[in-house]
Parts: C-alpha cells; structure tokens; sequence
C-alpha cells in the first residue's frame, strides 16, 4: 500500500496511490494531521466502507476518475465509447503518480491510466493549494483509431 497525504491551512486528502486502478480518495476533509506510514496503514484499513444490500460484495472505490469496472455505482467520471463498443474502460496506471510542489507552494499530484482496449488514455492532476483550495483535472486522450464520442452524442 502507497499512501499520499496532501495537507494544507486545516484541511487534508489522503490517497491510495499503490495502483494498478488510479488512486483512491480515502480521506477528504479537515486536516488528519502529520502521520507516519504506520497511521496512514491504519487510516486506509479503518475508512472501508460498509457494502450495503443489493451491492457488489466489496465497496466500490473512489478513484479520481470513478467508474463501474470499479464497482462504482454512481455518476461515472468518464463516460463514452468508441463506436459502440467500451464503454467502461478499466483504466490502469501507466507509470508510479508523481507529487510535487509547485512553485506557489501548492501540491500537484499527477496519475496516468490508460486502457489500450478500450483505446483511451488520462492524466489526472489534483492540485491541493496552501489555502486548501482542491482541483482535480483530467485530461483524455484517444490511443485507438476508431473514434470515440461521448455518450449520448451520435
């Protein structure tokens, strides 16, 4: 397991960034504090989710780009397909996430995935800014040569 603690002015995100799907949202809110690996192992075991009736039979994660090959029961975090066909990519690490500080004090941490079925790849930056100010991007190429639409566009 690969924990990433982002913190800032009271506020604070913890993230499992181990792999091989993008990273999971563990913790999202007030600041937990300075923890050392050992707390960050205990944090990830302690905030699983309960698996309520008529789920799959673990939780779903919250990944930076939520979808169903995940569990992920909600509003995906991309939506599309390429000519009918994958229309839930399972998107997977391409390379270990990078943490860095910017030059305004802010934390960027950066995720590529791809899914070379499905033919698509992203890049998923979250921004955490020294006033706690939180930004995610996600950018999506196409890695296949059929096209890809978005759903519910002919």
């Amino acid at each position: 397991m690969e924990i990433v603690s982002l913190r800032a002015a009271g506020a604070g995100v913890v993230l499992d960034v181990a792999g091989p799907g993008l990273p999971r949202v563990l913790h999202w809110g007030a600041d937990p504090g300075p923890l050392d690996r050992p707390a960050l192992e205990r944090l990830a075991e302690a905030v699983v989710p309960a698996v309520p009736a008529s789920a799959l039979d673990s939780p779903g994660p919250l990944t930076l780009l939520p979808g169903e090959p995940d569990g992920w029961s909600g509003r995906p975090g991309l939506a599309g397909h390429r000519d009918g066909a994958d229309a839930f990519p399972r998107l997977r690490l391409t390379e270990p996430v990078r943490v860095e500080q910017t030059a305004d004090g802010a934390q960027l941490l950066t995720a590529r995935a791809a899914d070379p079925v499905a033919g698509v790849g992203t890049v998923s930056d979250v921004t955490f800014s020294i006033d706690a100010s939180f930004a995610r991007n996600a950018l999506t190429s196409r890695t296949a040569i059929s096209a890809a639409r978005p759903i519910g566009k002919p």
